[in-house]
């Protein structure tokens, strides 16, 4: 049954559907058809109810009737935590069709990236593997969205996680059941369905789709959430289609991300967009465990501003950056001692040609033993500490302005176990939460030195001193 209450503006507002669903406000409007707000009266719960939008066209009707159908057929298969939950479906005594899904509290992820930009690595991560395990079982269960882009991407606030992932909008997923194949395309010849932006070569061909079609709208939503564009710009549906058809996209800009991370990232997202589909990672799962091991090796940032050149090399002029290094899984600190990420991002100094100036320096010297230096004479000063007394609150994100020289210079410093300079003299500005790790000074022939930090240090500095032994 259905009851008619009297509105100005949309005939559906107060109306009660089959005496369990009263529409209360209208909240969108698709290609399919309107989206409200509604009260399941029998809960007394807030849903979100579809109406399917009626045409002057019969063909079209059609169209958009059977999609809308799939629609409820496919998403009402899926139970993952991060896919829309739908409640019920059916159609009304009149014939308008409805999809009843659960009402959501949070911001499309669209929204987000024109309000914020690029997003730290590790939330990228975060994100990404929600959607890609919200596909992996869309895809297992025969669905494929066919519309993934970061408007049916939505981010929730549950019991206080941030960043709940919520994949919506099945609305023109083609079912890939195996025991029908007379399937009929819901798609009219010469139509393709999906986002310009987002749309991957086969489908904008009209080609068969796969759920490697998925994956590549995620490898362009990944490359946006990474540098806050997509790879391609075009003034037209058509033209933008054609550049996914026959375009290679640039690797993503990651400037001051540390090359050992940035490639990674680089790596993965242009696996996503190759052109052909075989060539693509071939399940959601696959992508969900590369972000993961993404996450953990971007677990740190650092700064890395140009490096200061001792003795006679030429200083380079100062430049600040920001970049990422590697953490490997089994090395990270403790879990009190879990390292975040740091915002921001610049380019690298020019750095990597002042190794070979200090190789060069270190040939046919003699042997060395090190030494700290006390006095920090012609080098950084001896470690200063400064701010309030006492370690941080575990939890809190902290500031060290690491200064490490050596003499001679040349040598390479580790952060715990990541490296952080490839060379001394190293000048860094780091992040993290916990207390902070052992510095490594390592010279490939002389040896290495472990420098402890104090933990409510704010600024370390030291110069590692090698001095000659004397051969009998």
């Amino acid at each position: 049954m259905i009851e008619h209450a009297s509105s100005p503006f949309d005939p559906f507002i107060g109306t009660v559907i089959r005496d369990a669903y009263r529409i209360e406000k209208k909240i969108g409007q698709g290609g399919m058809g309107a989206v409200y707000r509604a009260k399941q009266l029998s809960v007394d719960r807030d849903v979100v109810i579809k109406m399917l939008r009626s045409s002057d066209d019969p063909e079209l009707n059609d169209l958009l009737e059977k999609r809308f159908k799939r629609e409820a057929l496919a998403t009402s298969r899926l139970g993952h935590p991060n896919t829309i939950s739908v409640l019920d479906f059916g159609q009304t005594e009149d014939g308008t069709l409805f999809l009843v899904l659960e009402l959501l509290t949070g911001t499309p992820l669209n929204q987000i990236l024109a309000r914020e930009g690029p997003l730290d690595l590790q939330r990228v991560a975060k994100v990404g593997m929600q959607v890609c395990r919200s596909l992996n079982e869309a895809h297992e269960a025969g669905v494929i969205h066919r519309d993934l882009k970061p408007e049916n991407v939505f981010l929730c606030n549950y019991r206080g996680e941030d960043d709940v992932v919520k994949v919506m909008d099945f609305g023109v997923a083609r079912l890939m059941d195996p025991t029908d194949n007379n399937m009929t395309r819901i798609t009219r010849a010469g139509l393709t369905v999906g986002t310009p932006m987002y749309i991957a070569p086969e489908q904008a061909m009209g080609q068969e789709v796969t759920p490697a079609t998925d994956l590549y709208a995620f490898g362009v939503m990944l490359y946006e959430m990474l540098c806050g564009s997509v790879p391609f710009k075009a003034d037209t549906g058509m033209e933008m289609a054609l550049k996914h058809i026959r375009e290679v996209p640039p690797p993503v800009p990651l400037d001051g991300i540390v090359d050992e991370i940035a490639s990674k990232w680089q790596a993965l997202t242009a696996r996503l967009l190759l052109k052909d589909p075989k060539k693509r990672p071939q399940a959601a799962a696959e992508v969900a465990d590369g972000l993961s091991e993404l996450a953990t090796l971007t677990s740190v940032y650092q700064t890395r501003p140009a490096l200061a050149v001792v003795d006679h090399a030429p200083t380079p002029a100062p430049q600040a950056a920001i970049a990422a290094a590697p953490v490997p899984a089994a090395t990270v600190a403790p879990p009190t001692d879990a390292a975040v990420s740091v915002p921001g991002r610049t380019s690298a100094g020019p750095w990597p040609w002042l190794a070979a100036l200090a190789t060069i320096a270190f040939l046919g010297l003699a042997v060395y033993t090190f030494v700290v230096d006390k006095d920090g004479k012609d080098g950084p000063p001896a470690a200063v500490t400064s701010g309030q007394a006492g370690v941080a609150p575990a939890g809190e994100r902290r500031t060290l302005n690491l200064d490490i020289g050596s003499k001679p210079p040349g040598a390479r410093v580790l952060w715990g176990t990541m490296e952080i300079c490839k060379t001394t003299p190293c000048r860094q500005r780091l992040q993290f939460v916990g207390k902070p790790p052992v510095v490594t000074v390592e010279h490939p022939q002389l040896g290495s030195k472990t420098l402890s930090i104090e933990p409510d240090a704010t600024t370390f500095a030291r110069v590692v001193e090698f001095k000659a032994k004397k051969t009998p």
